[in-house]
């Protein structure tokens, strides 16, 4: 039987962790030894060494928190604004996006329709002077991707 990618010569046990796809190291001394793998001599006097990139994988993180302590508390002190499209089919008045603004303190949502990408300025534009003029607030924070 012909075989690829045969090792030659003895390997480290860290090599062979690495080689294996970071296995563990009890894992490939028993597939070594039981056959499963076959064309690796393992050195087995070698003792594991440190293994960055598993430490990396491993390192725990803090979830996400399930409510923000950083909400807006007036309306339109804090808007966010995204963009959707191009729609696979225009609508009626020629419109393939859609611009929408959600005010961070109330939830409230509002939709632009937009004909082309760069009509998003202007009608963020309109809407900050619409926020100005019926509230008397000016927009303090604006955050899209």
């Amino acid at each position: 039987m012909e075989h690829a990618n045969i090792a030659t010569g003895k390997m480290s046990i860290s090599e062979a962790h690495c080689k294996l796809g970071h296995i563990s190291h009890t894992a490939i001394r028993n597939a070594i030894s039981t056959g499963q793998i076959i064309g690796i001599e393992l050195d087995m006097d070698s003792k594991p060494e440190f293994c960055e990139p598993c430490a990396k994988a491993k390192s725990a993180r803090l979830p996400f928190p399930k409510k923000s302590d950083t909400h807006a508390t007036k309306y339109g002190e804090r808007v966010h604004w995204d963009l959707w499209g191009p729609a696979a089919v225009q609508a009626i008045d020629g419109s393939s996006y859609c611009a929408a603004r959600i005010d961070d303190a109330t939830r409230e949502m509002k939709l632009f329709f937009l004909k082309k990408k760069s009509e998003t300025e202007a009608a963020y534009k309109k809407d900050e002077a619409y926020l100005e003029n019926q509230t008397g607030r000016h927009i303090k924070y604006m955050r899209c991707d």
